[in-house]
């Protein structure tokens, strides 16, 4: 959705060579779909920011659920997704919050890199699986 909203605005400049051409730079037909650009690409915009809202609710239940990370760190991006997810389909329908309720989600953005770099996944979350892998590679090796 975002690359369609830029195709929107990559059609701004051959229209304004079309009008500068025709000898029309200021024709009322250009200047409407040029509007109707810019909101297309605004539209598109607020589609595919609501749709990466639900993609990362899913990412942080499965952070949530297999404790990968801290559940706060989790529970925070879950809160700042959402609120991502309200703020654009308020956009949508003219309601401008969105950059406003986007504000919570940086936490999680900035907080989710610095602790994977710090820190890196909890090893609790994976240590048993660890353990059977290793486990059942010498029996299939023996065999």
């Amino acid at each position: 959705m975002l690359d369609i909203g830029v195709v929107g605005l990559l059609m701004i400049a051959p229209l304004g060579q079309l009008t500068a051409d025709a000898g029309q730079a200021s024709a009322p037909w250009a200047q409407t779909f040029g509007s109707l650009l810019i909101q297309w690409n605004n539209m598109a915009y607020s589609i595919g920011e609501a749709t990466l809202g639900v993609g990362g609710l899913f990412l942080c239940s499965l952070l949530f659920t297999t404790r990968l990370i801290p559940r706060f760190l989790a529970v925070g991006g879950f809160i700042g997704y959402v609120s991502l997810m309200v703020g654009m389909i308020a956009e949508i329908f003219g309601i401008h919050i969105g950059l406003m309720l986007s504000v919570p989600g940086i936490f999680f953005e900035v907080g989710l890199p610095l602790w994977l770099f710090l820190k890196g996944f909890q090893p609790e979350a994976y240590s048993g699986r660890a353990e059977v892998m290793t486990n059942v590679r010498p029996a299939l090796a023996t065999s």
